[in-house]
């Protein structure tokens, strides 16, 4: 599923991606400010209220007409169908929907499809509200010369730069950047460079897998970055069955890309170990972050001014099973840490909700309730700013809540922001 919110701002349209979601905005308040770290550089930017979140489905058996679909959803706070579904664009069988992108003018919608590597565009300009596919490529593959899973869409001006995942030859991971105009016209094929063909561009490392993900741009720099996953025969292998074959689980990129953005040529080719996916730039200047899936690491990928283009690990997420390592480095490090009871961890998790709003999973009431612990003991210095890491969101470990006094009877009310305000809680 991709999601994308939906803003109007002089008859533009803004998109935001969150694990795929995109919105549309309408003069909010001036305390109210979207970021779009996930948009074009070459597409105006948007702040405000979004109005609409377009949804990019998968059919599933069994649900409804069983097709993907683009899905709207209404999120206007101050609109009576706030929350709610308004319309739905069926695109015709299952395709393995997955990402999206505006055009850089943000008139139109670009959702991929991994499986059958039909690509719709959808107007989400001449009515917002009510969407309608407007074209069909379904001639991606003979076009581009053999590319396979058209993912990431991201806007150039007047043209649409699609990074795909593999090739229609051994469906592995070597793949290439498809280049298109805004009308769905193709213009282009940039292969990724490999060992055996560099294209004229620089390994600075160990390897040029040829593999492709994600692409983003640094135009002032003239820099285009591209990342790496893996092929069809794996993306499109049942999950369990790829992670217990151990040749399924060498078949994964571990490269990303620096292209001359004007020239459309691959300049350096940079290790980055453990399939990296999505690259995140800074506005204006000459970096990027990418995080990798295999090894939960983040890299920065940037410009050194004696060494060129680099990517250098700058973050890691710790396997939880290395507990005493874990236990070692906070030691050594000159840290420290407690335990908590049950009791204690739902306490931290209501603490959260009633004082910042944000309902937590247990693994975040651990985290509250351990820093009150340590605060209360003196081992934390009030004066000093600490941060507290919450990973995850509490419906998904509901269960722990369910205990007889934990929580009140929820109230049922209508989809409205009226009914909520009118909400009398204790």
């Amino acid at each position: 599923m991709n999601v994308r919110l939906f803003g109007r701002q002089k008859r533009l349209i803004a998109p935001m991606v969150a694990a795929g979601v995109l919105a549309l905005g309408a003069g909010a308040p001036a305390s109210v400010y979207a970021d779009e770290t996930c948009v074009s550089p070459y597409s105006p930017k948007i702040t405000g209220q979004e109005e609409y979140a377009y949804v990019w489905t998968l059919g599933q058996v069994g649900v409804g007409d069983e097709q993907d679909k683009l899905v709207t959803v209404d999120v206007d706070p101050d609109s009576e169908t706030y929350g709610t579904v308004i319309n739905h664009v069926s695109v015709g069988g299952r395709n393995e929907a997955h990402h999206s992108g505006y055009t850089d003018d943000r008139r139109y919608l670009w959702a991929g499809t991994l499986d059958t590597n039909k690509i719709f565009i959808f107007d989400v300009y001449t009515d917002p509200s009510n969407p309608k596919l407007v074209k069909t490529i379904d001639d991606f593959v003979s076009k581009s010369g053999g590319v396979v899973g058209p993912h990431s869409f991201f806007a150039l001006p007047g043209r649409m730069i699609i990074s795909a995942l593999s090739n229609n030859a051994d469906h592995g991971g070597r793949t290439a950047l498809v280049e298109y105009t805004n009308d769905g016209e193709f213009v282009e094929t940039y292969w990724m460079p490999t060992d055996d063909n560099l294209q004229g561009a620089e390994k600075a490392g160990q390897h040029a897998d040829g593999y492709g993900y994600d692409v983003r741009f640094l135009p002032a720099k003239n820099a285009m970055i591209t990342s790496s996953f893996t092929g069809w025969s794996n993306y499109m292998m049942d999950f369990g069955q790829m992670l217990s074959d151990p040749e399924a689980m060498q078949r994964f990129g571990n490269t990303v890309v620096v292209w001359d953005l004007h020239t459309r040529q691959p300049k350096r080719v940079l290790d980055v170990p453990g399939a990296p996916l999505e690259i995140r730039c800074a506005w204006g200047g000459n970096y990027c972050f990418v995080t990798t899936a295999l090894t939960s690491k983040i890299y920065l990928i940037y410009d050194d001014s004696e060494k060129g283009w680099s990517a250098e690990e700058v973050g890691t997420i710790g396997n939880p099973a290395d507990g005493y390592f874990a236990a070692r480095l906070c030691q050594d490090s000159g840290g420290g840490g407690d335990d908590v009871t049950d009791e204690e961890i739902i306490t931290g998790m209501r603490l959260l909700a009633e004082t910042e709003g944000l309902f937590t999973e247990t693994a975040g009431g651990v985290t509250v309730a351990t820093f009150k612990k340590l605060a209360e003991a003196g081992k934390i210095n009030p004066d000093e700013t600490t941060v507290l890491c919450i990973t995850g969101q509490g419906l998904k470990t509901m269960d722990a809540l369910m205990e007889p006094g934990v929580l009140q009877e929820a109230p049922v009310i209508k989809p409205t922001l009226g009914a909520f305000k009118d909400l009398k809680i204790a």
